[in-house]
């Protein structure tokens, strides 16, 4: 489960305060909505919410009836019949961060890459939005973030398979290939069930995501976020998730007491360093082409790993994530056992995801493991 409640350190979890304090660092960006409710009562994460978040919600579960990679498998309806009453504001809400997000990038057409960083942008919305309530992790979000961040979460997921996994991620995906990618590559499915959007609202949202860009019919999201705000937190917040990804993978190609220490455990023993290595290398090539920090690539490419040097790291990148929450945010100051909680919810949270597909891949095929 990715909850920032969740988080231990031998036992003991870091103090509440200290966890929304920090909880960009400690959580990645769309699981930080998972702490979180909508006006409606219901979770934004819905059954992958933080447990007190879902106490007492009930799920109605039913067979899912669209064809493809979904077909046959269990769905979580509950949220359905206010999605389908909120869709009209959701698509027009996508319409109005895209023309923010086009205003700042000036890009007609977005390669996977820029696709993974719009849906950070549309997955935080509902983060920053909390962030900058007095009611901290108890914000009650309206109904219509949440509607809009539920479907927005298939367009950080799928582009990172494409990124991370295997992919010509340097091509402009059109809405029907990023539906068969979401198709070919499972993102449609969790552990246990199915995504229950129909593929009329599917193809609908990729529509106004990918399409021909268009100006909305009507605005609802600047009355409730600043638009060039958002778009500077997903940002700063985007370079933050791609350092932690890079420090992960160093640990990874580590052999030596890094990972035990941050794991209490040894390090894996079936990996193909080649194939992590090529990871490694999209990652550094997707980090310098997005113009984030020369640091993250040069630390990770270190033969040793600094601890002491990732969390000065890990402290400059926080500053302007935290800027955009509140002004003149002090910088925080981080130690190895911040760094230990992170990574240690990021090894859960990237479970299923596009990195963790990509370590998949990088396996050695050894029988039993």
């Amino acid at each position: 489960m990715s909850a920032a409640h969740d988080l231990t350190d031998k036992g003991q979890p870091p103090s509440p305060g200290r966890v929304w304090e920090l909880c960009e660092f400690y959580i990645l960006g769309f699981d930080v909505s998972r702490l979180l409710y909508g006006d409606d009562g219901r979770p934004l994460g819905e059954r992958y919410a933080a447990a007190r978040v879902r106490e007492g919600v009930p799920y109605a579960m039913r067979r899912c009836p669209y064809s493809g990679s979904r077909s046959g498998y269990e769905m979580n309806v509950s949220a359905l019949r206010s999605m389908q009453a909120d869709w009209p504001d959701v698509l027009e809400g996508v319409a109005e961060i895209r023309e923010a997000f086009h205003r700042r990038y000036s890009h007609e057409e977005l390669d996977w890459r820029w696709v993974w960083v719009f849906g950070r942008v549309l997955t935080t919305l509902p983060t920053l939005y909390a962030r900058r309530s007095g009611e901290g992790s108890r914000t009650v979000i309206p109904r219509r973030i949440a509607s809009l961040y539920k479907p927005s979460l298939g367009m950080a997921m799928t582009p990172e398979y494409i990124m991370l996994a295997g992919g010509d991620y340097k091509t402009a995906p059109s809405p029907d290939e990023f539906f068969r990618e979401t198709e070919d590559r499972g993102v449609f499915l969790t552990p246990d069930a199915a995504c229950s959007g129909p593929v009329r609202h599917v193809r609908e949202f990729l529509e106004v995501c990918l399409g021909p860009r268009r100006a909305p019919r009507f605005r609802w999201v600047a009355d409730l976020v600043d638009l060039d705000d958002l778009i500077s937190y997903s940002w700063a917040n985007t370079e933050l998730e791609l350092a932690k990804y890079r420090f992960l993978l160093a640990l990874s190609l580590r052999d030596g007491p890094d990972w035990q220490d941050i794991f209490d455990s040894p390090a894996p023993s079936s990996f193909d360093n080649r194939a992590l290595d090529e990871l490694a290398a999209q990652l550094d090539e997707t980090i310098a082409y997005l113009g984030f920090s020369e640091r993250i690539v040069e630390l990770g490419r270190r033969d040793v790993t600094s601890f002491a040097e990732w969390c000065e790291l890990f402290s400059d990148l926080l500053v302007p994530v935290l800027d955009m929450v509140h002004d003149g945010s002090l910088r925080p100051t981080l130690d190895t056992t911040d760094v230990r909680l992170m990574a240690r919810h990021l090894s859960r949270s990237w479970r299923s995801s596009g990195i963790d597909a990509g370590l998949e891949l990088a396996r050695v095929p050894v029988a039993g493991l």
